[in-house]
């Protein structure tokens, strides 16, 4: 079933602080009484230096036979990737696995997978670079709730990372209502 839909999204991103390095590569063990303090909360960060970045646009819902749900949108001029194509997918039954793919002017496959980092090739029009994914929570609710929720960091061949927050909101079209079967 393919269903025209609407999409909001809203993402912001900072430097990722050194206390969420030490928490990513297994200095600080979560189970300690204190280990939480090096895990920074959303409500903790400084995103004073980074403006929100939010976008409305036009997309498509397929959720085909198999179970495979694959929403698709061109991105805009905001998102600094004015014509690509992004299609965010995932299998039912296995909502905590989603890989948001990019084609046309960078071409990537980023996958997101809740307490996991996965190694990715961004594709540029200079060179193809490597970066890690590393997925700190994935609160999948498409099928239900019309919602995506990831909480990432993304590493830069160990020069740079960046804290990510993306919520992708999901709305029928009044002409196109939305009915997962």
């Amino acid at each position: 079933m393919l269903k025209k839909v609407m999409i909001h999204i809203s993402s912001r991103h900072t430097e990722a602080s050194d206390a969420l390095f030490s928490y990513m590569f297994g200095e600080n063990d979560p189970a300690e009484k204190n280990a939480g303090e090096c895990f920074p909360l959303e409500e903790e960060e400084d995103y004073d230096e980074d403006e929100p970045l939010e976008i409305l646009t036009e997309g498509s819902l397929l959720v085909s036979k198999d179970g495979r749900v694959t929403l698709s949108y061109t991105e805009t001029e905001l998102s600094g990737m004015e014509g690509a194509k992004t299609s965010v997918v995932f299998d039912k039954g296995s909502e905590g696995l989603v890989t948001m793919m990019r084609s046309g002017a960078v071409n990537t496959a980023l996958v997101f997978e809740e307490g996991n980092r996965h190694i990715c090739v961004y594709q540029t029009p200079y060179m193809p670079f490597e970066l890690c994914v590393h997925t700190l929570k994935v609160d999948n609710r498409i099928l239900d709730e019309g919602k995506l929720y990831l909480d990432y960091v993304i590493e830069f061949r160990g020069a740079k990372a960046e804290h990510n927050l993306f919520t992708l909101t999901v709305r029928e079209t009044p002409d196109h209502p939305i009915s997962i079967s």
